[in-house]
């Protein structure tokens, strides 16, 4: 066990192992193809999301033992929308200094300001950088059954997160997330018991 995660995520690794491996191959999966083979499994890893992205992103960066020091808040624009232009140079610097671009959060419609980040262009960058996207429109995206014209790129997604009590009048507890490969999914949530 790697004493050098936090307490909660070394707690969840011992009682969860299985689930934590499955995390593991998550990881070594999204990043296994084509020239970025090269990538040292221990290295450094960094998440990239905007200011305006909800608390939870870096709370799941330290559960997970990514470390918040490796959390990158992307500069927004006037109208509060990540800048695709400094996520890029953030990609680029990091990967410079040994540092795995692991995923990118990008907001569609924040809580504070419903701001819908420039999502295809994001898709663009993650995708080059190698990088999951994950999009997170728990508060707009379902708007998106209405405007599609709003949110290009949304297709473009990894995962896409929902909240169904905001728009639709479910439960609170009420919450969805989406994903582009129903396979990598299940071989990081499944887990048999044993």
């Amino acid at each position: 066990m790697n004493e050098k995660l936090p307490r909660p995520t070394r707690a969840l690794q011992k009682k969860f192992p299985k689930v934590w491996k499955s995390f593991q191959e998550l990881g070594k999966e999204c990043h296994s193809a084509g020239p970025r083979d090269e990538r040292v499994e221990d290295s450094p890893h960094g998440v990239y999301a905007s200011p305006e992205a909800h608390m939870s992103v870096s709370k799941a960066v330290s559960l997970l033992g990514i470390g918040r020091d490796n959390l990158r808040l992307i500069p927004v624009d006037d109208r509060f929308r990540m800048l695709p232009a400094a996520l890029e140079q953030s990609m680029r610097r990091d990967e410079e200094l040994g540092i795995t671009p692991l995923a990118v959060v990008a907001t569609a419609g924040t809580e504070n300001t419903g701001a819908i980040d420039p999502l295809a262009e994001i898709a663009e960058i993650a995708g080059k950088h190698r990088g999951w996207l994950h999009v997170d429109g728990s508060y707009g995206a379902l708007a998106a059954m209405a405007i599609p014209d709003k949110f290009p790129g949304l297709a473009r997604a990894d995962s896409i997160a929902l909240d169904p009590h905001k728009w639709l009048y479910q439960p609170l507890d009420c919450g969805f997330l989406l994903h582009r490969n129903t396979q990598t999914a299940r071989a990081a949530f499944a887990d048999s018991g044993d």
